[in-house]
């Protein structure tokens, strides 16, 4: 499913740049990581992002304890 129209970014893909880049800390960097260092262009997936980013947080928290 496509997250970013705007950029043809698809949820495979934030997620792969997820399980890639341990320590992301911030939507922007999960989106450059993503995107190759593109930009979002109107913002509307920057919440989509933002969930997803917290819900991989979430996890890596329970597997922790």
């Amino acid at each position: 499913m496509y997250i970013c129209i705007c950029n043809a970014l698809s949820d495979r893909q934030f997620l792969q740049a997820l399980k890639d880049a341990h320590g992301v800390t911030s939507v922007e960097e999960l989106y450059v990581r993503t995107s190759g260092g593109i930009t979002p262009r109107c913002g509307r997936c920057l919440e989509t992002v933002r969930e997803m980013l917290e819900s991989a947080r979430d996890i890596t928290a329970e597997a922790a304890e």
